[in-house]
C-alpha cells in the first residue's frame, strides 16, 4: 500500500512550488474570496485546489488528496497575499480574485490563472458480498511511517500518512472487501474507480499488510 500512496504522490504534480518561506505569523484573517475548489485554465488538468475556511489548501483528485496549512489574506488596500510551505503549493505569492478567476504571481515571471469548479468527490461502490464483521474493521496506525488505515463497518475505508518534514498529509478514501487473507481496496484518482489487493495477517492487536508494514489497532 505504500507503493500505492507514493505512486499516488507522482500523479499529484506540483505545479505551484515557488520555493520556500515562512507564513506571515502576524496575518490571521482567512480571504474568504479564495474559500472554495479551483481549477487551472488547463484542459489536461484534472486536480481541484481547495481552499478551506480553516486556512487549508487541498489539491484533490478523485478520492485522493494532499493538504496543507496556508494563509491566505486580502489586506485593507485590496492586496492579497498567500504564504505557505505546504510542499505542493509553497511560498509567498500574491493573487488576485475577478469573479470567478484567480490568478497567482510569485512576482519573478510565473503566473497561474484558475477558474472557479464545482468539486466532489466521487462516490465508490460498496462491495455487494461486504461482510460489516470482517476483523480489519476499526484503525490501525504505524509509528515508523505516521500513517493510518481506517476500515469501517459501513464498507468505506481510508488511508492517511502524515508528511512533516514536508509540511503535508496525503489521504485517500476507498471501499474495500475482505476475503481469505487478501483486502480489495477500491479507489478513484481521477480518471474511474480501480481496484488493488494486498493479502494481510492478522496477530493479536497487530496488522500486516503486504507492501506496508505493521500496524498496531487504537
Amino acid at each position: 500500500m505504500k507503493k500505492l500512496a507514493f505512486l499516488l504522490m507522482l500523479l499529484l504534480v506540483p505545479v505551484l512550488l515557488f520555493g520556500c518561506n515562512k507564513a506571515d505569523e502576524d496575518t490571521k484573517d482567512v480571504d474568504m474570496d479564495l474559500v472554495g475548489a479551483w481549477q487551472l485554465e488547463d484542459e489536461n488538468q484534472i486536480e481541484y485546489y481547495i481552499f478551506t475556511e480553516d486556512s487549508k489548501v487541498r489539491i484533490a483528485r478523485g478520492t485522493v488528496y494532499f493538504e496543507g496549512d496556508a494563509t491566505f489574506v486580502k489586506y485593507a488596500d485590496g492586496s492579497r497575499k498567500y504564504f505557505s510551505n505546504f510542499y505542493y503549493m509553497s511560498g509567498e505569492l500574491n493573487y488576485t480574485v475577478e469573479g470567478d478567476t484567480v490568478t497567482f504571481d510569485d512576482g519573478a515571471g510565473t503566473v497561474q490563472v484558475f477558474k472557479k469548479a464545482d468539486y466532489s468527490a466521487p462516490e465508490l461502490k460498496i462491495y455487494e458480498d461486504f461482510n460489516s464483521k470482517n476483523p480489519l474493521v476499526g484503525t490501525w496506525y504505524n509509528e515508523e511511517y505516521n500513517d493510518t488505515y481506517t476500515f469501517n463497518a459501513d464498507g468505506t475505508a481510508s488511508y492517511s500518512m502524515d508528511f512533516a518534514e514536508l509540511e503535508y498529509a496525503s489521504h485517500i478514501d476507498y471501499t474495500y472487501n475482505e476475503q481469505d487473507g487478501t483486502i480489495y481496496f477500491t479507489y478513484d484518482a481521477g480518471a474511474g474507480s480501480q481496484q488493488i489487493t494486498n493479502t494481510y495477517t492478522i496477530a493479536g492487536d497487530v496488522l500486516s499488510i503486504e507492501g506496508s508494514g505493521e500496524y498496531i489497532r487504537q
